[in-house]
């Protein structure tokens, strides 16, 4: 197939998978509709309201199918004009489900405001505030998990190669190495990798991360047509400030499409205001939200979770306390150093999930270790014992850390508390991960766990310290629970 039917080809898929959407929603958003009506008024028998000509007022009244379906295309109608003006049907790689989820309950809002204000204007309409309610709901959970299949049928066809766009990452300098590696753990995103270029003559042809360096910059018109790429993820290091200008504006001058990625100075001044005096732009770093009032918000909400979730574990924690037990002598709990909030020393309660005196075996297995940086992790660790490997497969040793987020040494969310040993070999911009409290939970344990490297893994807790939200942490707090079932990247 040549590069431009391949090209073809790729747009009418994304095409057909965007009518599809549409077609879809509109779909279930008139059976939401009619449902709801017809449930309210068949089978629990309560009325609409009826506007009683030239009393002002209304009486109650049944309603037959044919207001329901009127109702129903009017509401689909509007609803997907709204999706539409919120590009839920433009391709969007890197939307996560969460926040699509989002886009879709904030369109569905601004659509049941829309509504009401047409059932005003329009006499007869049985859409009453009850009917707004319950049909949001209803559309919400249908348009959601119609969504979720989409993307598990996408999904499933981008891992066989259909549907990827080709992208070049002009860039093979460490922060391109780790895009690419980023790219292939999540084949969800869109994105096909087709090569790095790079104006450094020494790299031409070099491989990294499986990927071929295909020439520099000059040569990417050329390559665009030979390789079918669609896009460029431009992955040099803003300190190259004039040079990234240059590179920008020619892309945008030849109108090919790209992205550029924040580098690891970026993340760590992220929140900056911009204060001109004079002829000079001054840049104000600001605090990190977790700072002042909103660390109190989160330490409670922290505080609300942790107590909910030791009363809905507890039967787990019984049955694990039972397997431990019967599978090796020893203690039940395991404590350990780690460093807190501001390198506070605390110690941390799992489940014992090795034999007893693995922390004095570590030396013997220093040269097996499978992570870069200050981290030890071997797949095949000899001390884990038979129930610990099953416990560490689904995160189950983690659950007594909840005791420390009561008592305040951790977060429900946040980075994982390092051991000192591990702090001592950090560089000086690592230890911002130490700014705040450190979680059960993280960014990078939903992004790739122990797939990623360490630089990866510090990068990923840097953009959660400059970014936190309280809708951040629910996100990754639910994104933990299919990581933590499907066992991605544990052990």
């Amino acid at each position: 197939m040549s590069p431009e039917a391949a090209i073809a080809g790729q747009k009418i898929y994304h095409r057909v998978v965007g009518v599809v959407k549409l077609v879809v929603d509109f779909l279930l958003l008139n059976l939401s509709t009619f449902a709801v009506l017809f449930f309210r008024e068949n089978i629990l028998g309560l009325a609409g309201f009826l506007r009683e000509p030239g009393s002002g007022g209304y009486a109650g009244a049944l309603f037959g199918p044919a207001a329901y379906l009127k109702v129903s295309l009017v509401y689909s109608i509007v609803s997907v004009a709204v999706f539409f003006n919120r590009g839920l049907y433009v391709r969007q790689r890197s939307m996560a489900r969460l926040d699509e989820l989002y886009l879709v309950m904030k369109s569905l809002i601004i659509a049941a405001f829309l509504m009401m204000a047409i059932s005003v204007l329009i006499p007869n309409l049985p859409y009453t505030r009850a009917v707004i309610v319950s049909n949001f709901f209803v559309s919400l959970i249908l348009i959601d998990l119609w969504r979720i299949t989409l993307r598990k049928v996408v999904g499933f066809l981008a891992q066989r190669g259909i549907g990827l766009m080709g992208a070049v990452i002009y860039g093979a300098g460490k922060s391109g190495r780790i895009l690419s590696n980023q790219i292939k753990l999540h084949p969800e995103f869109g994105y096909s990798v087709v090569g790095f270029i790079d104006d450094d003559p020494a790299k031409k042809g070099k491989v990294y991360e499986g990927v071929r360096v295909l020439g520099p910059f000059e040569k990417l018109p050329k390559l665009i047509v030979s390789h079918d790429i669609d896009e460029v993820l431009v992955a040099i290091p803003s300190a190259a400030h004039r040079h990234l200008l240059n590179v920008v504006f020619d892309l945008r001058e030849r109108q090919i499409p790209f992205m550029v990625i924040a580098d690891l100075y970026e993340l760590v001044t992220r929140r900056v205001s911009v204060l001109q005096v004079g002829s000079i732009p001054l840049l104000r770093l600001w605090r990190s939200p977790l700072e002042g009032w909103q660390g109190y918000v989160k330490r409670a909400t922290d505080i609300a979770g942790a107590l909910a979730g030791v009363v809905l574990l507890f039967p787990f924690w019984l049955l694990v306390i039972i397997l431990i037990k019967a599978n090796s002598k020893g203690p039940i709990f395991y404590r350990q150093e780690r460093l807190g909030k501001d390198g506070r020393p605390f110690r941390i309660f799992k489940f014992r999930s090795m034999v007893v005196g693995a922390d004095e075996m570590l030396p013997e297995l220093a040269d097996f270790n499978e992570m870069d940086g200050p981290i030890f992790k071997i797949k095949k660790d000899p001390r884990v014992t038979r129930v610990g490997r099953f416990l560490r497969k689904f995160s189950l040793d983690e659950f007594p850390q909840l005791i420390n987020v009561i008592k305040g040494d951790m977060a429900l969310v946040g980075p994982r508390p390092p051991i000192p040993a591990e702090v001592d070999e950090y560089e000086r911009w690592q230890m911002k991960r130490l700014t705040v409290p450190q979680g059960v939970t993280g960014l990078w344990q939903v992004s790739g766990r122990n797939l990623l490297t360490f630089e990866e893994m510090v990068r990923l807790d840097i953009y959660y310290i400059e970014n936190w939200s309280l809708w951040l942490d629910l996100k990754i707090l639910l994104k933990t629970i299919p990581v933590v079932l499907f066992m991605r990247g544990a052990y």
